[in-house]
């Protein structure tokens, strides 16, 4: 959820997005979003989209109603390091 926030830019535009779907645990998304339309605007266009889809990406695996599917600690500190160095 920390993810999410940090990504939408506040706790009230994350439950928002959360509040849009029955099942925000599985995928909290429609499936057509843009990146762009969730992102916090003070941010501006200014970052790798292909590292703001893998944040995504990865709060969709940390919030998986099942939750044998969600990434190890390990695995998302992997993650997280993996998406600090991508570049536009």
């Amino acid at each position: 959820m920390i993810l999410l926030e940090l990504l939408v830019g506040s706790q009230d535009r994350s439950t928002a997005l959360k509040n849009q779907s029955s099942d925000w645990t599985g995928s909290f998304l429609p499936d057509n979003y843009k990146i762009g339309e969730i992102i916090d605007p003070r941010i501006g266009s200014d970052y790798p989209v292909d590292a703001a889809t893998k944040i995504v990406t990865l709060i969709q695996r940390c919030t998986n109603r099942d939750k044998k599917k969600r990434p190890l600690m390990q695995e998302v500190l992997d993650a997280l390091n993996y998406i600090a160095g991508i570049r536009s």
